[in-house]
């Protein structure tokens, strides 16, 4: 099946026009630029006349004040530039017949309904896997394709100044390979949105998260899973605190893949702090966890896995991190409530 891409809302923003107008002054630095300006013009008056009379006293007071001022009005400028991008929102939703589908169905309407109040365009991308079908390269392949094409054409309307906000809903495993597939495309600023607990979404980290100080998770040493290859080594994230009945599962799915070494990072909390800085931190703590925690010899360059829970963003941004440029060597896996086991991506 191909996926859907259709224009879901052109011209999107509620409010007046007199309240949208005030609302973009401000985002483009009008406070900033005209306070700016006042004290450039103030410290330019008055270091003319000191200059001009000869008059040492407060003089270079006036040009710090006039250097200040230019100052301020070049960041307004800079602010102003970045805000004039163009929002796209683009919501991306991949249904699948055996999971709950009113679930998606509801984040879909919910991102639909933000991503108008706030875009400019909005695009919808979907892609529903037919009755009996499971996710593979393929299907995660038309889904990112039909999202680049998204991005793509969103670059040409509004003339590369495109700023995309990205509303994935997709299975976890799946969002892993895909965020890989489309942090090959070379598209616009993008930034992954979350649905916040029982609210509205929130900007949660872009695709290729920047590295963040923020260590929200647990790392525990790297266990040994008996029976498996050591050279065989897994990543798992336990966002949703779940404690050891999270990992008990884990370990049981990694004795019967082969797999002989587990790094597992645990949330000491049900739910993780809404916000950029968390997230990203997520994605990081995570990475540098599989870059720099000492493994057998040859695990890195031997097929591994990944268990994902948690926010759907996390998992595309961490497949973006991990897996772009290895995806042939990744297993992504995600718990399967209806099998009550680790449904995987690739099957393994």
């Amino acid at each position: 099946m191909d996926a859907k891409v259709t224009v879901a809302d052109v011209a999107g923003g509620a409010g007046t026009a007199a309240g949208a107008g005030f609302r973009r002054w401000l985002r483009e630095g009008g406070p900033l630029r005209t306070v700016g300006t006042l004290f450039a013009g103030a410290g330019a008056v008055e270091t003319f006349k000191g200059f001009a009379i000869g008059n040492a006293a407060g003089r270079w007071w006036f040009v710090a004040v006039l250097v200040g001022g230019l100052a301020a009005v070049g960041v307004a400028l800079l602010q102003q530039r970045s805000a004039r991008k163009v929002r796209v929102g683009v919501v991306v939703t991949g249904v699948d017949p055996r999971r709950k589908e009113g679930i998606a169905e509801d984040l879909t309407e919910r991102a639909l309904t933000y991503a108008r109040s706030t875009c400019a365009v909005t695009f919808q991308v979907r892609w529903r896997l037919p009755e009996g079908d499971v996710w593979d390269f393929s299907a995660v392949d038309g889904l990112a394709e039909a999202t680049v094409e998204a991005m793509t054409t969103a670059e040409r309307l509004t003339r590369g100044s495109a700023r995309i906000s990205l509303f994935p809903t997709i299975p976890l495993h799946a969002a892993f390979h895909y965020g890989a597939r489309i942090a090959r495309a070379h598209a616009a600023p993008t930034t992954l949105y979350a649905p916040r607990h029982g609210g509205t979404y929130f900007p949660a980290i872009p695709p290729r998260a920047d590295r963040a100080a923020a260590r929200p998770l647990r790392a525990a040493p790297p266990a040994t899973i008996p029976g498996g290859d050591p050279a065989r080594a897994a990543v798992a994230l336990d966002l949703q605190g779940r404690g050891e009945d999270f990992a008990a599962h884990v370990r049981a799915a990694c004795a019967d893949l082969g797999i002989g070494t587990l790094l597992l990072l645990a949330s000491p909390d049900e739910f993780l702090v809404e916000d950029q800085a968390t997230f990203s931190g997520v994605v990081e703590q995570a990475a540098a966890a599989w870059r720099d925690t000492p493994l057998p010899d040859g695990a890195r360059a031997a097929r591994h896995a990944v268990f994902l829970s948690g926010p759907v963003p996390i998992a595309v941004a961490l497949g973006a991190r991990l897996a772009t440029a290895q995806r042939g060597l990744w297993t992504a896996l995600t718990w399967d409530e209806k099998s009550s086991t680790y449904e995987s991506l690739p099957a393994a």
